[in-house]
Order: structure tokens, then C-alpha cells, then sequence
């Protein structure tokens, strides 16, 4: 990855953490919404997390498996961009998944009456 691009993308995620965990102690806040706030912050570390483990594993994948193939690396480049690309466009998706499942759990529970609303 380019090393701009890189930059940005640490700094948004460095950001967005800091001030995800400063939010409990900027406001006074109930236990509803202190609760959407460390998922939110839980998930963006898992995020974070996610973005940096998926590409490196693949990338020392290719670089192993490819290693002992000099001659066909021309061959296979458009495969390792193409793969490339497929894993950095589903990155974010996983740090979604607490965030929806929890939102629709919360919503079942108060559809059958088991969460008080105003904690």
C-alpha cells in the first residue's frame, strides 16, 4: 500500500479511537448510550485490528507461495492485484457485525418488553 495512503488510514483509525474511548468522559451519559459507545469503540479497534493482520497474512501468502515461481511472476500479477483489491474492499464489513447484531438484539428485547428504555 502506498505510504501516504497508509499514513491517513492509521491517523483516521488513531483518531477515531482516541475520541470513541474520550466520549464517556466529555458528557454525562446514560448506561444505553455508554454501552453504544464501547461497542462502537470495540469495534473499531477489531477494525483496526482487521486491516492490518488480513493484508499482511495475505500478502506473506503470496509472497511465499509465489517465491519458488520467478519465471511466472509476470503471469500472476494481475491475480495478486485483483486478490488484492477483493480483500482490502471487504475489510470493514467484520467491524460492522457487533455493531448491527447488538442494535438488533436490543431491538428484540424491547419488542418483547425485557429492556427499559429509560436507564
Amino acid at each position: 500500500m502506498d505510504e501516504p495512503i497508509l499514513a491517513l488510514i492509521s491517523l483516521t483509525l488513531f483518531v477515531g479511537s482516541y475520541f470513541a474511548g474520550c466520549i464517556p468522559l466529555f458528557f454525562t451519559l446514560n448506561e444505553k448510550r455508554i454501552r453504544i459507545a464501547s461497542i462502537f469503540g470495540a469495534g473499531l479497534l477489531v477494525g483496526t485490528a482487521l486491516c492490518v493482520i488480513i493484508p499482511e497474512g495475505v500478502s506473506a501468502l503470496l509472497e511465499s507461495s509465489n517465491s519458488h515461481l520467478e519465471n511466472q511472476q509476470t503471469i500472476n500479477q494481475p491475480v495478486q492485484a485483483k486478490l488484492s483489491e477483493q480483500v482490502d474492499l471487504n475489510i470493514p464489513k467484520p467491524a460492522l457485525v457487533p455493531l448491527v447484531n447488538d442494535d438488533q438484539r436490543l431491538r428484540n428485547q424491547r419488542n418483547e418488553g425485557k429492556v427499559d428504555d429509560k436507564k
